[in-house]
């Protein structure tokens, strides 16, 4: 693995700065990074964090996941015929599905 232990001075003027540090504040990275993917032409990757009703949309599809399985079990134990139950499951990862796209306009 590179390690970094090379380190470069350069001077700025204030108002550079302050442009610099805002443009690396709108790719969500520290300064050091921008400067340096900018300088090596590297694409820069903006990595945002899920918002709390994307983190619910992934709890209900893990939910709906565990459903899925129990019920596919239930099934291979009891031989059971009935899709009562997996219809019902299918509209809700439809319905769910409705709501991710509507959010990020699939």
């Amino acid at each position: 693995m590179n390690r970094k232990i090379e380190r470069i001075s350069i001077r700025v003027t204030s108002d550079e700065k302050t442009i610099l540090q805002n443009e690396a504040k709108k790719y969500q990275t520290n300064l050091s990074n921008y400067l340096i993917s900018a300088g090596l032409r590297k694409e820069i990757y903006v990595r945002q964090l899920p918002d709390i009703e994307t983190e619910k949309l992934k709890m209900e599809i893990a939910q709906v996941g565990r459903n899925l399985w129990l019920l596919v079990k239930l099934k291979r134990v009891f031989q059971l015929s009935e899709t009562l139950k997996l219809e019902m499951q299918i509209n809700l990862i439809e319905s769910i599905l409705t709501k991710i796209r509507s959010k990020y306009d699939y």
